[in-house]
């Protein structure tokens, strides 16, 4: 009996930068962060407030490789975006994980051919929450 492996999974989306590969996403993670702030007390242990929610980040390695992907259309759309502060939704597997926009970018293991053509690299961005604001905050 054989199984036919899949050559490839659909992981997710990044505004169009699509995730396809059997190794990409190769790791990410979710952070948030939240506002306390100590208040000391003349005797005792400190008193505490709660003043919200900080920033919500979300680090993304991606493995980009030209089996899977056009590098210069998924360069060129990262690098638009993160220069442009463009933020779009992030989609991994069936989760909606929220609106980001890249507030850092990193590239490295550029894997080339004999020729010096590149073929694949992996891509870490740190993306930040962006919330939209409705008429009943402000």
């Amino acid at each position: 009996m054989t199984v036919n492996a899949p050559k490839h999974a659909q992981w997710g989306i990044y505004g169009d930068v699509s995730f396809k590969g059997l190794f990409t996403p190769k790791e990410y993670n979710d952070s948030r962060k939240f506002s306390v702030q100590a208040q000391k007390l003349a005797h005792g242990y400190p008193s505490h407030q709660f003043f919200g929610e900080d920033e919500r980040t979300f680090n993304l390695t991606l493995y980009v490789h030209n089996a899977f992907a056009d590098l210069t259309k998924v360069t060129q759309a990262i690098e638009e975006m993160a220069t442009n502060g463009i933020y779009r939704t992030l989609i991994i597997g069936t989760q909606i994980k929220g609106k980001f926009a890249i507030k850092a970018m990193s590239r490295r293991n550029e894997l080339t051919l004999n020729e010096g053509q590149l073929i694949a690299f992996e891509q870490t961005l740190t993306l930040v929450e962006v919330r939209e604001r409705n008429a009943s905050n402000g």
